[in-house]
This record gives structure tokens, C-alpha cells and sequence, in this order.
């Protein structure tokens, strides 16, 4: 076993988030000759041996995601991610891991995210049912991830990832509504047969309406990893508290064109924390039940400020 930084696999995890993206092969991390287990559900040892793009990190990774967030008590008022997504043309597919939107626009025209003093241009939007994050251990219906690269780091690529859950409502999901008639649908799963089904809707699509109502001064962040296989750590991770709506018949659409249904959906469970820290609780609750009155107490967070954290790369 050899040890090093964060940085020693970042090439490899900036070229699988763009191969997400445009659908080219993965050069730097090559899957096993034979690929004969499907993604999901999630198990660390086939992620490590025998799945599409499967590597030990999936396994033995001590940087990994999802994780659960503890539900804050008093949340840090933060400044809000300053958000620039620009209303553009738009590429609408299923890869048959999930759907996803990627941006048409090139380079910084795509749109920016600003937070924690961190600039990342966006680069695609998708999604996971039911949710890889967990809040007190409690599972939300559906997951958004839009992912971004950080500026500055086209050699060895670093990336945040807006996230969002949802919840349940009575009211429509308005970015969503823009096209849940157009998704595209899959029958092959990922795994021994990659499949590929692109969407004939192009947009434009305003991406600033996928976090319409939602507050985004208040969020936890963490230091992560790509959460399908090959798992690398090169990712920040920016989850909002504040929740978006979806209908039933939203989420029942978008579970149909993403597929999985017959094992639980596309989601990868929380992983170990590690030690790593998680920033975004002034206080956390902590449900105390004493007889016939139950109440929260609460406790200070551990210090906020995100850890380096070394991996072992076996």
C-alpha cells in the first residue's frame, strides 16, 4: 500500500465527471475485461472488481459519499452560493446510470457557482431516486446533483457539486415541468451493456429555476468523492437544508425513465465519515425521549473548518 495526497487521483476523476458528460470513453481508470455486474444495487466489492468502471477507491476510499448529515438545531447563516447558471441549450440523456442535463454552452458561458470563496463553472445536471445523502437517516424521495469543475484546475481537476433533495408537494416542480414529457428512457441497465438514450428535447432550459424557493443560505458542505464507480475523491460537496417540491406523479416519471425500480433505485448509500468534518450546524439536535416528554437537546458541532484528509490508494 503507498499513500498519497488527495491530488494523486484527481486526473483520473476529472476525466470520468467529463466522460459523463460527453459520453467519451474513461482512459485513465479502465473497467475489468469482464463487467458482469450492473451498478446497482450497491455492493463495495463488485464497485471494486466487476462493475463498469469498477476500482478499489470504491471500497477501500477513505474520503467517500453520500454521507448523513446530522439535522442542525441552529444552522449557520452563511453567505448564499452566488449562482450564474445561464439559460442555454441543453443536452437531455440517459446513460443508463441515471437522466442527466448537460449544458451546450462551452467554457465559462455555461454559468458559475461562487461559494465559500470558490469559483466552478457547471457543467451537468442529474439525478438519484431514492436520495444518496441521508439527514438524521432519513431518506428523501429524489437527489440533484449538478456538478461543476473548479476554475484553475484543468490539469488535475477538482469538483463541487450543487446538491438538493426533494420532497413531496402538492405544487409541481417548475424546472422539471420544462420537460418530464421528453424523458429519456432505458432498458438495458449499466452494467455488462452500456445504454444510451438521448432526449429529442434541446431546451433552452434556464437552469436557475432547479433551486426557485429554495433557501441558499443555509447548507452543510464536506469533502467527497464521485458517488458511482470508480468513486474518486476529488469532489466538494455543497448540500442546501431547504428542500424542493416534486409531485408524486414527478417523481413516479422520472423514477420510470431512470430505471432501477426493481432494485431500489440509483442511489448509493451513505459511507463512512472518516473523521472528516462537516460544516453548516451551529448546533445539532439530538432527539432525547424522557417518559411522556420528549424534546431535543443540543450540542456544539465539532470545529467547522474542512480537514486534509489523506488517501490510500491500494
Amino acid at each position: 500500500m503507498k499513500f498519497g495526497c488527495r491530488s494523486h487521483l484527481r486526473g483520473a476523476a476529472g476525466l470520468l465527471a467529463l466522460s459523463v458528460l460527453t459520453l467519451s470513453t474513461v482512459q485513465a481508470v479502465r473497467p475489468p475485461a469482464h463487467a458482469s455486474h450492473p451498478w446497482y444495487p450497491y455492493s463495495a466489492r463488485h464497485w471494486a472488481t466487476d462493475v463498469h468502471n469498477a476500482h478499489n477507491v470504491c471500497q477501500h476510499g477513505t474520503v467517500q459519499s453520500p454521507i448523513n448529515f446530522a439535522q442542525c438545531a441552529v444552522p449557520i447563516s452563511r453567505s448564499p452560493a452566488e449562482i450564474s447558471w445561464a439559460k442555454q441549450k441543453v443536452v437531455l440523456v440517459n446513460n443508463g446510470h441515471t437522466v442527466q442535463i448537460t449544458a451546450a454552452n462551452s467554457g465559462a458561458s455555461r454559468g458559475k457557482m461562487v461559494i465559500d470563496g470558490k469559483s466552478y463553472t457547471l457543467v451537468q445536471c442529474h439525478w438519484h431516486y431514492a436520495s444518496e445523502h441521508t439527514v438524521d437517516e432519513i431518506q428523501y424521495p429524489l437527489e440533484l446533483h449538478c456538478v461543476h469543475q473548479l476554475d484553475g484546475t484543468d490539469e488535475a481537476p477538482l469538483y463541487g457539486v450543487f446538491a438538493m433533495l426533494y420532497e413531496l408537494s402538492d405544487s409541481p416542480n417548475l424546472f422539471l415541468s420544462r420537460f418530464e414529457d421528453q424523458l429519456p428512457h432505458c432498458n438495458q441497465r449499466r452494467g455488462t451493456k452500456p445504454c444510451l438514450n438521448i432526449s429529442s428535447f434541446k431546451g433552452p432550459l434556464d437552469f436557475n429555476d432547479i433551486y426557485k424557493g429554495v433557501d441558499l443560505h443555509h447548507f452543510w458542505n464536506y469533502e467527497g468523492s464521485f458517488t458511482i464507480p470508480p468513486c474518486l475523491e476529488a469532489v466538494t460537496f455543497y448540500m442546501m437544508m431547504d428542500k424542493a417540491p416534486i409531485t408524486q406523479a414527478q417523481l413516479d416519471g422520472l423514477k420510470e425513465a431512470i430505471g432501477w425500480e426493481g432494485v431500489g433505485g440509483n442511489f448509493r448509500p451513505p459511507q463512512p465519515l472518516q473523521g472528516r468534518t462537516v460544516s453548516g450546524c451551529r448546533s445539532v439536535a439530538t432527539p432525547v425521549i424522557v417518559a411522556n416528554a420528549p424534546h431535543v437537546k443540543t450540542k456544539t458541532c465539532v470545529d467547522q473548518t474542512p480537514a486534509i484528509v489523506l488517501q490510500a490508494v491500494i
